[in-house]
């Protein structure tokens, strides 16, 4: 009798749940990248707001946050905010709707389409910035 254990062969569940992990890892590290280019060029060189709050849209969905639409730009006033996901929704890159328990809030998330390009970006840098090779 062999009492060796083996694991189960992975199932899609396992390669979905491992995409997904280094997706939001993935983006992780470009909000990382993008605080540290700020940091060091300033917010007039290093800012790219639509940008940060498609990434912060993005990690949101993964860590299953609402973000409302006063919080996409926290550095700025409220109104600065209602303008970009303004912008963003006519773009079609995010949508926005009334918050369910309160109404003066309004929730932002990515279209489809833009989580779709924003899936694939995260899977095509992920072995550049695990191998180092481009």
């Amino acid at each position: 009798m062999n009492s060796e254990r083996r694991s189960a062969p992975p199932t899609q569940d396992d390669d979905d749940r491992a995409r997904a992990m280094l997706r939001a890892q993935m983006c992780r590290l470009l909000i990382a990248e993008r605080q540290i280019v700020e940091r060091f060029l300033g917010a007039t060189l290093g800012a790219n707001p639509y940008w940060d709050i498609l990434l912060d849209l993005y990690l949101a969905e993964y860590e299953r946050r609402l973000v409302y639409q006063s919080c996409l730009a926290p550095s700025a006033p409220p109104a600065k905010a209602h303008r970009q996901s303004a912008r963003l929704s006519k773009l079609g890159a995010v949508e926005r709707a009334l918050d369910e328990a309160d109404h003066r809030r309004m929730n932002v998330t990515l279209s489809p389409d833009t989580r779709q390009a924003l899936d694939m970006i995260m899977d095509l840098l992920a072995p550049t910035w695990l191998t180092g090779q481009t």
